[in-house]
Formats: structure tokens, sequence, C-alpha cells
């Protein structure tokens, strides 16, 4: 089975194997389509089908009429996106097979262990340079963990982090993160959740996601990091960030 690969400019969070199976399962049901990206092939950048079955070992995914992919990307790693209404999973498989013996055009991939929920942002963000530091306190903690600054945004901000001072962050724990941007002076504190952690591919290493959480005596905060980010209203949003 392929490691899976997060694109480090997205927010995921692994589920279970319970869960996985069991949105496997919605998506055969519901004919769930998939967007697949082939690593490597220069022949086919992407391709979007639908699944229609499912096996211990295998998924199976029905392409468009009149689309046949070369049999020369059996074995291939893909990347993947399979749409359940308006939520998006992530996963990377491989393919096992192209059946074009039938009408539509079928392909098999290797059944994924893990299924990773894409985090749907309100708010665009800013990517950062890695030498602003994030520095985050546990509620009623004395120790802090530090972390390099990964982005930014109206909604929430991400960082990298070692592995080990990730674990002793829960999901859904409330936190106080302080930090500064490199064009920006001005030091932020500001109250936030923990939402994600999302392993670096190949590395001991965390991006940790994290959600503010205004209150209602922060409207300066809110109106001074919408400026520092260069948004001309704190309701600014993009359609592109998922």
């Amino acid at each position: 089975m392929p490691t899976t690969r997060i694109r480090p400019d997205r927010f995921a969070q692994p589920l279970d194997a319970r869960q996985t199976a069991r949105l496997l399962e919605l998506a055969v049901r519901g004919r769930a389509r998939v967007t697949l990206y082939p690593q490597g092939s220069d022949e086919i950048r992407e391709w979007a089908g639908v699944v229609v079955g499912a096996a211990p070992e295998s998924l199976c995914v029905a392409l468009p009429d009149g689309v046949t992919p070369p049999a020369s990307l059996t074995s291939m790693c893909c990347e993947a996106t399979l749409h359940l209404g308006q939520d998006r999973y992530v996963f990377a498989t491989n393919v096992m097979a192209v059946i074009d013996t039938d009408s539509p055009v079928r392909m098999e991939f290797a059944r994924p262990d893990t299924l990773y929920a894409m985090e749907r942002r309100r708010f665009c963000r800013m990517t950062t340079r890695p030498s602003c530091s994030v520095r985050i306190t546990a509620a009623g903690a004395d120790a802090t963990e530090t972390g390099a600054l990964f982005n930014v945004g109206m909604g929430g901000v991400a960082c990298r982090i070692d592995r080990e001072a990730a674990d002793r962050l829960d999901l859904g724990q409330r936190v106080h993160v302080g930090f500064h941007l490199e064009h920006d002076t001005r030091e932020f504190s500001l109250a936030a959740v923990v939402r994600s952690k999302t392993p670096l591919d190949g590395q001991d290493r965390i991006i940790l996601g994290m959600e503010f959480a205004f209150g209602d005596g922060d409207p300066d905060q809110r109106r001074r990091l919408s400026e520092a980010l260069g948004f001309p209203s704190a309701t600014q949003r993009s359609e592109h960030d998922v």
C-alpha cells in the first residue's frame, strides 16, 4: 500500500479504520465522484470517475464514456480526492488494473486503509516564511510549545511543529497562540482551538492547524490582524480556499 501524502497547503484529518470503511461504503452506494492524479505520467495529469464497487483490497472506478487511460498506468501511484456531498477526502493509492473490455472503462485501485478529511476553511490564508515562530500554550498549562509559522488567515493559523510537541496537544483543546508576521512588528496573542494534525511526509514533523476563537472583546485584535494580512475586511473570503 503506498504512503498517503497530503499536499502541504491543505489541512486534513486522518479517519480511523471504521470511519474509512463506512465512507467507502457510502461512496459506492452513492456513486461518489473521485478525482485521481497519477504521479509521474506525462500522458494524463488527472481524470475523474465515479466509484462503482469496492472489494477488501480494491476500489473500482468507472470512467466517463470515451475515456480510456493507457495500460501503462498499471502500478502507477496516484493521489486522489473523494467527493461526498460538500465534503472532500484525500488518499493515496496505485492503479491495479485498467479494464477496457466493457463500457464504461473501469479502473481498479488499491483500497486505502485511511481516508483524510479535508478541512473546509471559511477564510483565505497567507503562506509565510518559516523564520516566523509560533508559541502555543495550552489552557491551564505553564509549558509553551514552539513551532514555525506555516500560514495564517482571519480564521486561524498553522505551524510546523515536532511530533512530540504535537502529541502533547489534543484536537479540540483550547490554547493561546502568540506570533508575529515577517513584514509586521506587531505581536499577536489570540485564543484558539486545535483543529487538525497533518503529518509531513518523511519527516518527524506535524502541521498543526488552529482555529481562532475571537471573543466579543477582541474587535481590536481582529482589526489589527486583518490590516497586517492586507485584507480590506475581516470577512474577506476565497471561493478557492477549501
